[in-house]
């Protein structure tokens, strides 16, 4: 499974950031502007897992 962190915000993404991204309840931060995914880099799971998030996207949504 791939793991993503947000270059700019503390967001993560655990398995298909494509699905995360189009998600209704994706994060719009900055006035409403959709998430991209260049802006997630792809991370270790350790990595992931260390991090500390405000917004996760795992098991199919998007959860604090």
């Amino acid at each position: 499974m791939k793991h993503y962190l947000h270059r700019n915000y503390w967001y993560g993404v655990k398995g298909d950031l494509t699905k995360a991204l189009a998600d209704l309840d994706a994060p719009t931060p900055n006035g409403g502007e959709r998430l991209i995914a260049s802006d997630f880099e792809a991370v270790s799971a350790e990595e992931y897992d260390e991090a500390i998030l405000d917004l996760r996207y795992e098991n199919g949504e998007w959860q604090q």
